[in-house]
């Protein structure tokens, strides 16, 4: 197996390592990688953006599956209070969990994050009555 790592796709007995190779690939093959060159520099372009993004978020996830005292459970992401990398993150949680609602399970901090910012009474307000968008 190449780089001893999952996943693999073989195609014609070949073995493809590495998810994002596989994916341009299988893009390639089923016409999604974009109309032209350009185009699919771009699609390329986002897909590092999103790599690069998975990459720097892993640590908080990895973190947050791991035993934390009760305190840091019912924080914020800083210390003074709410701000808005507080409601980015949730934004961002909610969004995940709108494609997978078992995102959370095992994330007690994340978890708890999302419900502590769900409850500022604005946000709350907000939330009720909001247009419910499909995602």
């Amino acid at each position: 197996m190449p780089f001893e790592k999952m996943p693999v796709l073989s195609v014609d007995g070949v073995m493809i390592p590495q998810s994002f190779t596989i994916a341009r690939y299988l893009a390639r093959q089923f016409g999604y990688a974009g109309k032209s060159p350009l185009e699919e520099a771009m699609v390329d372009a986002l897909g590092d953006q999103v790599k690069d993004y998975f990459n720097e978020v892993y640590p908080y996830f990895v973190a947050s599956h791991q035993q934390k005292p009760a305190e840091e459970l019912a924080r914020y992401l800083v210390d003074s209070g709410l701000t808005w990398i507080d409601l980015f993150v949730v934004d961002h949680l909610g969004t995940l969990c709108g494609f997978e609602p078992s995102t959370l399970d095992g994330h007690e901090l994340l978890s708890n994050l999302r419900k502590k910012v769900l409850e500022v009474p604005e946000i709350e307000e907000w939330v009720a009555k909001r247009p419910v968008t499909q995602v």
